[in-house]
Parts: structure tokens; C-alpha cells; sequence
């Protein structure tokens, strides 16, 4: 499979779009990302992060391998 990335542009554009979604979260519309993002090129050291907004508390919920395994659930 091949890895595509989203340009610089489009990645600058998708999180002025959910920074400005949480900004205009509240109470009554309240708004959650969930992330899975590896942190190196061989997704050896992947992250399973939640962010809540109002407010934009971030937390990690676990750590994966490759391919979501062996999974460490943090919550």
C-alpha cells in the first residue's frame, strides 16, 4: 500500500478547520478528535490521543506497534 501524506497546504488547512471547530464548541455542541498518528516513519511508536473541546483537554488513550498491534491502553 502506498503512504500518501497530505501536502503542507492541506495539512495547515484540515487543522485551521478543527481548531476553529473547537473554538466554537460549547456546551450544547461539544466536539471530540480522535487521533492515530505514528510519531516515525516505520509506525513503530504509534499514539491514540482524544481531544474534547469546549476546553481542547488532550489525552493519550494507547500505544501501538505496526498495524495497531501490540496495543498498550494507557485508560
Amino acid at each position: 500500500m502506498e503512504r500518501r501524506n497530505l501536502s503542507a497546504d492541506d495539512a495547515g488547512a484540515a487543522q485551521k478547520l478543527r481548531y476553529d471547530a473547537g473554538a466554537a464548541a460549547g456546551s450544547e455542541a461539544p466536539l471530540a478528535h480522535l487521533s492515530f498518528e505514528a510519531l516515525d516513519a516505520d509506525y513503530n511508536n504509534t499514539q491514540l490521543r482524544l481531544t474534547l473541546w469546549p476546553g481542547g483537554g488532550e489525552r493519550l488513550l494507547a500505544l501501538a506497534g505496526p498495524h495497531l498491534g501490540p496495543v498498550r491502553w494507557i485508560v
